[in-house]
């Protein structure tokens, strides 16, 4: 079976790296990849700078509120995991844009979401952070 996502760590940066492809179903892949993702953070000697790339992930209403209370809300959110150093996410899709600028709400435990349309500003944006 194939997977709808791939992610990386970089060698020469604090950087990880998710990428949903086209075929990503928050309601199929959201839970596994979260758990892989866990995964890899509870590996690494240092807090890295989580960057997501959603250019390709096609999600509806209903899809984002369930996700946003995944990622941000309950027992140990990834979003405010102890070795997440920084979210970074890369979309144009407007509503994903609204919707991860709202995770900064009290509701959501206040995280804070840098969005940029290309992948290349986003990898800058989490390389000068370091």
């Amino acid at each position: 079976m194939a997977t709808t996502y791939k992610i990386e760590i970089f060698d020469d940066a604090p950087i990880l790296l998710f990428t949903a492809f086209d075929d990503y179903r928050m309601e199929t892949d959201l839970e596994p990849s979260i758990k892989d993702i866990m995964a890899l953070l509870e590996q690494q000697p240092q807090p890295m700078i989580y960057v997501q790339d959603v250019l390709k992930m096609k999600v509806n209403w209903e899809e984002i509120l369930s996700g946003a209370s995944t990622v941000a809300r309950g027992e140990n959110p990834l979003f405010h995991h102890p070795k997440v150093k920084k979210l970074i996410v890369t979309t144009v899709d407007n509503l994903l844009i609204q919707s991860f600028k709202g995770l900064a709400a009290d509701a959501f435990g206040n995280a804070k979401v840098d969005v940029y349309p290309t992948l290349e500003q986003s990898l800058a944006a989490a390389r000068a952070v370091g």
